[in-house]
């Protein structure tokens, strides 16, 4: 599993960009741009999520544009093909913070990259991966190479 935090995200938002702009030689400048209204706050997590426009894009001396979550989403498709992707955008304890407040600053984002590998492993190439986890001493991938074992065919 891969997480992806807001720099990351917007990285890849920016590669993902120049390949479907091919004619800019800079990367655009991305920033978020929220719509509060659009947003929706859950009283018992005191988080407000997004799915509308969320980020603008600009080329230098171009207009800006909107990206939707969904179109966010398929960029990072674009760069983890094959993938399934998690994707969140959200602020916490909105109700905690002044009127004032710069929203579009205390956005967070964030994303799990997560890969089907029992399709393209066999068990026992899951179960040597599993011996290097453990050679390794990393606990975590020992756990999700235990969650493919689980799932693999014989």
């Amino acid at each position: 599993m891969i997480n992806l935090n807001n720099k990351d995200i917007i990285m890849i938002i920016q590669k993902q960009l120049r390949k479907h702009y091919l004619k800019f030689s800079q990367p655009p400048n991305v920033f978020v741009s929220l719509d509060m209204n659009s947003g929706r706050y859950n009283f018992v997590t005191k988080r407000m999520t997004f799915h509308d426009y969320i980020v603008k894009f600009q080329y230098a001396g171009y207009i800006p544009q909107r990206l939707k979550l969904s179109e966010i989403k398929g960029l990072l498709h674009d760069e983890y093909q094959g993938a399934l992707i998690d994707l969140q955008v959200y602020i916490d304890n909105v109700a905690d913070l002044p009127h004032d407040t710069n929203y579009n600053d205390l956005v967070t984002f964030k994303a799990e990259v997560k890969y089907d590998d029992s399709s393209y492993l066999t068990k026992q190439e899951v179960m040597e991966l599993i011996d290097l986890s453990i050679h390794m001493q990393d606990r975590q991938w020992f756990e999700e190479l235990s969650e493919i074992y689980a799932r693999c065919a014989d």
